[in-house]
Order: C-alpha cells, then structure tokens, then sequence
C-alpha cells in the first residue's frame, strides 16, 4: 500500500475524509500536533504489519497550502515525529 503527497501516513486528509470523521480539529501541526499524533498513531497500528510505502511531512488539507511562515523548521518536526512513531510501533529505525 502507499500513498500521495496529500495522503501523510496512510491517512486521506482531502476534506470530508478521514481527518474530518475522525482526526479532531485543525489539521494543524503547530496547533494541533497530539490530535496529528493519535491520528498518525492508529494508522500505523493498524496497518504497520504491512508492506507499505507511507509518505512523511504534510501538506494543508485538500493539498492547499498551510500558510506556516517557518515550513523547514516544521516539516523537520514531522518528519522527526513520524521517525518515532515507526520505531516505537514498527521497530523500524529510520
């Protein structure tokens, strides 16, 4: 399985989709990170016994862009985060 540059993490976040039925909020890594983190989290339990292609880093929802002023300093944030999420579930270091 794999995903698009919009898809972060197995995770579908056009509007409507899975971050709207069931993410919480903002799709926001500054201001909603823990709701990201769970939402990033379930995936990777679910499907992490997987063969997967998963795309790192995000975009603003619906592949908009997210109006950060500082997106190199956030992006190395998420990129940081989603390392641990799949060392700690996975057992993968990346």
């Amino acid at each position: 399985m794999g995903s698009s540059h919009i898809e972060p993490m197995l995770r579908n976040n056009i509007y409507g989709a899975e971050w709207d039925q069931e993410g919480g909020g903002e799709w926001n890594y500054l201001t909603n990170r823990q709701a990201i983190h769970d939402y990033w989290e379930r995936r990777i339990k679910t499907n992490g016994r997987y063969e997967n292609i998963y795309t790192i880093g995000m975009r603003g929802q619906d592949d908009e862009a997210d109006g950060d002023e500082s997106p190199e300093i956030r992006s190395f944030d998420e990129v940081s985060h989603a390392r641990r999420l799949f060392g700690a579930l996975v057992g993968v270091d990346l």
